[in-house]
């Protein structure tokens, strides 16, 4: 099931964003210094592997990791697929969260940031604020990023 789609728009080149986004090991960047409202703090990022196949592992304050794997690395469409790995401190399974980037113009790119999964315990409302509050604020990290 769709859990939630996130549309946005940055202004800065399409090559620029994806740098960004396509740092896989970077997404602490991204993350503002306050956080992420009603997540914890990332304490460290570090992955296994790199490129298509490789497992990023976000270590959280209190103990949590989200383990994830890139199933889907295309440069030349820029898009990204990863899945999310149990265990997962989100109540959802089966995760699998898709990035489309597209070139709007020389200095503009359109971020659609989607996941999908079986809740597990949760409502979808709930999640969706959850999924859409990360996204929306990793696409907002870019967007400051991709200013520098």
């Amino acid at each position: 099931m769709e859990l939630d789609h996130v549309v946005d728009e940055i202004e800065a080149p399409i090559e620029r964003v994806w740098d960004l986004l396509a740092d896989l090991g970077g997404v602490g960047a991204l993350v503002p210094d306050g956080g992420i409202a009603g997540f914890p703090a990332v304490e460290s990022v570090s992955m296994e592997g790199e490129g298509q196949g490789a497992i990023r592992l976000v270590h959280l304050a209190g103990g949590a990791t989200m383990r994830e794997r890139f199933d889907l690395i295309d440069v030349v469409n820029r898009t990204i697929i990863y899945v999310g790995l149990p265990p997962n401190p989100l109540p959802i399974e089966d995760y699998r969260a898709t990035i489309v980037l597209t070139a709007l113009g020389p200095a503009r790119t359109r971020v659609d940031w989607s996941s999908t999964g079986t809740l597990n315990g949760a409502s979808l409302e709930d999640i969706r604020t959850v999924l859409e509050t990360l996204h929306t604020t990793l696409i907002d990290g870019a967007r400051r990023l991709s200013c520098l």
